[in-house]
């Protein structure tokens, strides 16, 4: 008798501690479903306030940086760029260059060397760079300041 009940006691011991894993994976999963739930309703809650500070519009922004530069807009997002409310606008031209313009979301104007195109971006994040690309005109500014 007192065999049956060791035994009875050694199985049970046994599955509980096997099923109690399992339950502790399934409350830190329920926990990280929750906490990407909080997160996603937070930056719905961020963009909600950051659209609402907008007073130029997602057309306007479009319509500002294709007067700028021809091509096929295949991004534009709202967001904080150095303490300023801009609209970033990916626009790939009809040569295949990427380019991104930032339109402040305030006054609705091209910022001032917010254009960065291609190779140049690729090559400034690879050097750490935080000094802004310089565009087509003054590239070009340089190259004739260089041969002179």
């Amino acid at each position: 008798m007192r065999t049956v009940g060791t035994i009875a006691s050694l199985l049970a011991g046994l599955i509980f501690a096997l099923g109690l894993p399992a339950c502790t994976e399934e409350h830190e999963s329920k926990k990280e479903g929750e906490h990407k739930e909080a997160k996603k309703e937070d930056e719905s809650k961020d963009k909600a306030a950051l659209a609402a500070a907008a007073k130029v519009t997602i057309e306007q922004a479009i319509k500002t940086a294709t007067d700028k530069v021809q091509g096929k807009v295949i991004e534009a997002e709202l967001e904080k760029e150095d303490g300023k409310l801009v609209w970033e606008v990916k626009i790939v031209g009809a040569d295949g260059k990427l380019s991104e313009l930032y339109v402040d979301a305030g006054t609705g104007a091209l910022v001032p060397g917010g254009e960065q195109e291609g190779e140049e971006k690729k090559a400034e994040e690879k050097k750490g760079d935080a000094k802004p690309a310089e565009t087509k005109s003054d590239a070009k500014q340089e190259k004739k300041g260089a041969g002179k």
